[in-house]
């Protein structure tokens, strides 16, 4: 069942226009109907979008193609439409495309929630919304909280912004949480083991009684001392993750590839040019600006002053190269 009255909003598509910096807010319950321009018209278009269909999860990655209604009947295209019934809020994306291209076009769409307030349930518009934060761990213990914040109710806010109420990390921020499924045990006065419950009842009571909506911040990256899950922390993440993606090959030569170049130097008969190593014998290695993957590079003026065969031989010159190699 829509949320509000039924009511459409069209998009009309128009071939190889890209509105990836327009953005369309639509509120939830509307209707969204994507109909062909005339420069689209008579072509095999297709409309994906990543707006879950009815039963599914949203996965941002995930792209679906709509299907085309014909209300007369006939085969129309001036008529013709696909649509999308927007139940869930949420920043969705949308792109079309015919014949051979994937994609023509495309943008971005918000579908905006619709928040409810009041012993009525009336609608509260976002635009309308005067947002209070409070620093919940302030607060003190949760059956002081309607005092605290009567102040909010009789100053005209309508929506309550508490930072998490999570039990906090050493740090006491506000953003550190030690465990994030535990209630703040500092918002429980001696003798009392306030809940999540407690709380969900607090907010219904601002809700239908104050006319005023609360939120509150989901914070899945910021997890601190001392409850967390060691993989969550800095020390795990460097002994978990950093082996995997291999921070040091940004930083390394490539070596099979630098030893050949220094081989051909080598049988080549070059010398380290004395001006830019000043007769100073040691291997440097020059970052590669872009840092990629064994991108750096070996001066080799450094090394044909560093690693010098004591002969012309193909034997001196092998056991120079095998000498710098182990260097490297």
């Amino acid at each position: 069942m829509s949320l509000q009255a039924n009511q459409v909003r069209v998009l009309v598509l128009k071939d190889m226009e890209q509105l990836e910096r327009t953005l369309f807010r639509l509120d939830q319950g509307f209707e969204l109907q994507f109909r062909l321009g005339p420069t689209l018209q008579g072509k095999h278009v297709r409309v994906q979008t990543n707006y879950p269909a009815p039963g599914e999860h949203f996965d941002r990655h995930t792209f679906r193609t709509l299907d085309w209604h014909n209300p007369t009947g006939r085969e129309d295209d001036s008529d013709k439409f696909c649509s999308l019934d927007l139940q869930i809020a949420g920043s969705y994306q949308y792109n079309f495309g015919h014949g051979h291209e994937e994609k023509s076009g495309g943008g971005y769409l918000v579908v905006d929630p619709v928040l409810r307030a009041g012993a009525d349930n009336h609608h509260v518009h976002l635009d309308c919304i005067t947002i209070q934060t409070y620093l919940s761990k302030c607060l003190g213990h949760l059956d002081d909280w309607p005092d605290r914040l009567r102040v909010a109710k009789e100053s005209g806010y309508n929506m309550i912004h508490f930072t998490p109420l999570q039990k906090l990390g050493k740090s006491r921020s506000c953003y550190s949480l030690a465990d994030q499924l535990s209630l703040n045990p500092e918002f429980s006065p001696p003798g009392k083991n306030y809940t999540w419950t407690d709380v969900g009842e607090l907010v219904q009571k601002l809700k239908k009684e104050w006319n005023m909506i609360c939120i509150t911040d989901v914070v899945y990256n910021h997890t601190g001392a001392p409850q967390c899950n060691p993989r969550c922390s800095v020390g795990a993440s460097v002994q978990v993750l950093f082996p995997k993606i291999k921070l040091w090959e940004f930083f390394q030569v490539r070596i099979e590839s630098a030893v050949e170049e220094f081989r051909d130097l080598l049988v080549d008969g070059e010398k380290p040019d004395q001006k830019k190593t000043g007769g100073k014998q040691g291997l440097k290695i020059i970052q590669d600006p872009k840092f990629r993957r064994f991108g750096n590079e070996v001066d080799m003026d450094s090394a044909l002053e560093t690693f010098v065969p004591h002969s012309h031989s193909t034997q001196a010159i092998l056991e120079a190269c095998t000498g710098w190699a182990g260097e490297l």
